[in-house]
């Protein structure tokens, strides 16, 4: 039985957070949070249900109990991460490693509060599991992009900021907002080695001198830039020191360093020698170090030789105590790193010989090697992809609902629900067009109409009823119009004759003949022939025996130059007008940059039309067609007032006059949806009112069909029939009627003359519901507004 081992990586979960992001900059895509279930649950309201992902929970009554809604935009969403916020002396956060399997179930990052905004760095080193007592800060400056060694020696890795503005929008007890920094990412460095891991410090590495300072005479020894004096105290022993590193630790030279590629310990002054000289010459009195060196091997990708140099614990039998990285270098996906032994030449060549540690310290008897591991970044570098290298794999959702926003939603009754919903439709929109001479043929009831971007290309096109071929206008023709540039002198008509030279034009067929005067002066250029297939014009010149000095010169007829294959692909929509009349196809295909097919005939022939690619924002289905106005639904997008529409089926065109209207409500930007059935009549005299959440029913004959919902609040007109009844789950037709009431099942209040009726804003069942959560119930006032975050994990 074949046995297989899987794993879906932590990069699967953060790209598929990443798409639902980036989709909400998708105009195909509508999202909403929306809030419902004002009526308690069928438990009591003091056991929250559990949410099941049955089609009656998760669909049909989530429908059912919809009260309003809003749109998300792509300020509402923001990628997530753990809030493993800094805590002094408590907390020992755990290091990256590049070999950790469990690295983002672990606490490798931390989230600083710095009053004014809150920064986040990923931990590097942990001091050897130490608590940390001291939190990172950064200055604001280049300094932020390497890495940071605070008080405690705890090393970190600055990787964003997070503005307050997004942290008290987004955040929660258990999670903070990431937003990347474009100057970290653009300075990481793949393949960098910050940190060199020491997994067993070995012992008796003795050649080091921790704290020296030069004396006179020591500098450039013999006139030689890579000759030094080495202190009184070192040892005497030839080679003790050879491929060590020599560090200037004071001075104008500081932080140089050399590598010993020599050492002389039995002649009269002891001397190092160094592998090149120091770009700035230490002067008498700089201090400096000399300590093991460490060249980080890799697998011939580093680009740039990193290295180190190993300090080491006196007070631990000369043990390497830490790792000092002199160049991180870069290029780095495989690394080992051996104390002591190095090529002759840095970077490695094939002709490098190794410097090994001197023997007399590798054959000591009590010489233990240290053992050590690089630690490689991910791949492009520490920084690069903080989505990724965090474990971003959650997403934010944050919505506001201001009170009525507008007017538009109710502040009664309370809520219990909140989620997510992706494309739900509009209906009953009623759309104002112009009917003036930008409206050009007539829209049709059932076809689709979209809101577009015209974006109108260089060059008329013509088009021939019956066919479906765009062409660029006169393709290929030579202009009937030619240039005489000079008349000249002396030419005869009707026997001298205008010769063409095609070559190198791609063009065949064209003609034209010269008129010239009593004194041979050219006056006319008649074109008899346009030609065909022309790219470029071609030469003209004039065959005669008497006549001189003439230059005529052509012209492309269309010079401007169509490029439909880089704004057309299969299936787009080509638009070709003229002022009267518009041939609307999908593309079929684009053979050459100067002619589309399209997949349906135009029913008309035009010469110089014009040629647009749509960009489409907003489509809808026509339900109703009168004098200037459309009533249309199943929308999605954002019908705007100025916004062009066009009929698929028709072609018709024309332009929104006025912002349209939601079930005779201002739709504004469509963004928010009160999806509350509205019952427009009159509230009886002496009626009582109706209370939240009871049934209310309207008379039938017969029970079985029985309309009914559940109140939600009411609103008094000031006038004659224009009280209104705000219901959800609506069962059954209420019926338009003056004899038939609508009564409380417990409140025994009447609303009678029942005139019109408004469903909710939404095609009930239309989109997709994403997430849904149950809650406590919420009680809406007035003066307060509520903060929806839902947090959504891939």
């Amino acid at each position: 039985m074949s046995v297989t081992q899987k794993l879906v990586t932590k990069n699967f979960n953060v790209e598929n957070a990443t798409s639902f992001l980036n989709s909400f900059a998708n105009n195909d895509i509508d999202y909403f949070v929306y809030v419902g279930r004002h009526i308690p649950y069928s438990g009591g309201d003091t056991a929250i249900p559990t949410p099941t992902d049955s089609v009656e929970d998760a669909h049909y009554d989530v429908y059912d109990n919809m009260i309003f809604a809003k749109r998300l935009t792509s300020s509402d969403v923001m990628y997530m991460i753990k809030n493993n916020a800094w805590v002094a002396n408590t907390v020992i956060y755990d290091e990256y490693s590049h070999t950790d399997p469990l690295l983002y179930e672990k606490d490798f990052y931390t989230v600083v509060n710095n009053s004014t905004e809150y920064n986040v760095y990923k931990c590097l080193f942990n001091n050897s599991n130490a608590y940390s007592t001291i939190a990172p800060s950064r200055v604001g400056s280049a300094a932020d992009l390497e890495p940071i060694t605070t008080g405690d020696d705890y090393v970190w890795k600055y990787m964003c900021t997070i503005t307050k503005s997004n942290y008290e929008k987004f955040s929660s007890t258990e999670y903070v907002p990431l937003t990347a920094n474009s100057d970290v990412i653009s300075g990481a460095t793949n393949g960098r080695i910050d940190i060199i891991k020491i997994v067993d410090g070995g012992e008796m590495y003795n050649n080091y001198i921790a704290n020296a300072s030069f004396k006179t005479g020591d500098i450039v020894v013999g006139g030689s830039g890579t000759t030094y004096g080495a202190p009184e105290t070192a040892s005497s022993l030839d080679n003790y020191y050879q491929g060590g590193v020599l560090k200037i630790t004071s001075g104008a030279g500081i932080e140089q360093y050399r590598r010993i590629v020599d050492y002389s310990g039995t002649t009269l002054q002891k001397l190092f020698t160094i592998d090149r000289n120091f770009t700035i010459t230490p002067a008498v009195n700089d201090t400096y170090q000399v300590y093991p060196y460490i060249l980080v091997w890799g697998d011939g990708t580093e680009t740039t030789p990193a290295e180190a140099m190993a300090i080491v614990d006196s007070a631990s039998v000369n043990s390497i105590s830490s790792i000092e990285i002199l160049n991180p270098g870069a290029g780095y996906r495989k690394a080992t790193a051996v104390v002591g032994k190095s090529p002759t030449d840095v970077p490695y060549t094939s002709s490098s010989t190794l410097i090994d540690l001197p023997s007399v310290i590798s054959n000591d008897v009590g010489f233990k090697v240290a053992e050590l591991t690089p630690i490689i970044p991910p791949k492009d570098g520490h920084g690069s992809d903080p989505y990724l290298e965090l474990g971003a794999n959650r997403i934010c959702v944050s919505a506001k609902f201001n009170q009525t926003e507008n007017n538009t939603i109710s502040v009664e009754n309370d809520f219990r629900q909140v989620g997510i919903i992706k494309n739900p439709k509009f209906h009953n929109v009623e759309l104002i067009y112009s009917t003036g001479a930008n409206l050009v043929g007539t829209f049709t009831v059932g076809e689709t109409i979209k809101q577009y971007k015209q974006l109108k290309l260089l060059g008329n096109v013509s088009i021939t009823s019956g066919n479906s071929y765009i062409n660029k206008t006169d393709v290929g023709k030579i202009s009937n119009t030619v240039t005489i540039v000079s008349a000249g002198v002396a030419y005869v008509n009707g026997v001298d004759t205008i010769s063409v030279n095609n070559s190198s034009t791609n063009g065949t067929g064209f003609a034209a003949g010269l008129t010239a005067n009593a004194t041979g002066v050219i006056t006319a250029v008649t074109v008899t022939n346009q030609g065909s297939g022309y790219s470029i014009p071609p030469t003209l010149t004039i065959t005669t025996s008497t006549g001189s000095n003439a230059v005529l010169t052509a012209a492309l007829a269309n010079p401007q130059n169509t490029v439909f294959r880089d704004c057309f692909v299969a299936n787009d929509y080509a638009l070709v007008k003229t002022t009267t009349q518009n041939y609307l196809t999908e593309v079929s295909s684009v053979p050459y940059d100067d002619r589309i097919i399209g997949t349906t005939n135009s029913s008309f022939t035009a010469t110089n039309a014009e040629i647009s690619a749509l960009d489409f924002t907003a489509e809808a289905i026509v339900t109703a067609v009168s004098v200037g106005q459309l009533t249309v639904s199943n929308v999605s997008g954002v019908f705007a007032s100025a916004g062009k529409i066009l009929g698929l089926s028709s072609g018709a065109t024309s332009f929104i006059t006025t912002t349209p209207q939601v079930n005779d409500k201002n739709a504004g930007s469509f963004t928010i949806s009160s999806q509350l059935t509205r019952l427009v009549g009159n509230f009886a005299n002496s009626s009582p009112a109706f209370e939240e959440d009871e049934l209310v029913e309207q008379d039938t004959l017969l029970n079985i069909v029985q309309p009914f919902g559940y109140f939600h609040h009411s609103e008094l007109g000031a006038g004659l029939d224009d009280d209104t009844l705000f219901i959800n789950n609506e069962s059954g037709i209420f019926n338009i009627s003056n004899s038939v009431t609508i009564i409380g099942d417990n409140s025994t209040g009447v609303l009678d003359n029942l005139i019109t009726k408004y469903k909710g804003d939404f095609v009930k069942d239309s989109g997709e519901v994403l997430y849904y959560e149950n809650l406590n119930p919420i009680t809406r006032k007035d003066n307060k507004s509520e903060i929806i975050k839902i947090i959504l994990e891939f």
